[in-house]
């Protein structure tokens, strides 16, 4: 693609390129079913794949006091 004086791609080159795009994408099933279908199926493969829900945590609490209300609030 060829630029314009300061370096940028002229507008009507760009929709021209974009126009042709589509075109192409249109004309090929496959690619126009690649486009649209694969996102929707990825987004339920990973809805199922990924939960929210937090099982357990491994925490550690460093007890500076080490005073018997302390030990009391870690346990």
């Amino acid at each position: 693609m060829k630029y314009g004086r300061k370096g940028r791609v002229s507008p009507r080159r760009l929709t021209a390129v974009i126009k042709k795009e589509f075109i192409h994408i249109f004309r090929d099933t496959r690619s126009l079913a690649m486009a649209f279908l694969m996102p929707v199926i990825l987004l339920f493969i990973f809805g199922y794949g990924i939960t929210l829900d937090i099982k357990s945590i491994n925490m550690g609490v460093y007890d500076l006091d080490k005073t018997a209300e302390s030990r009391g609030l870690v346990e």
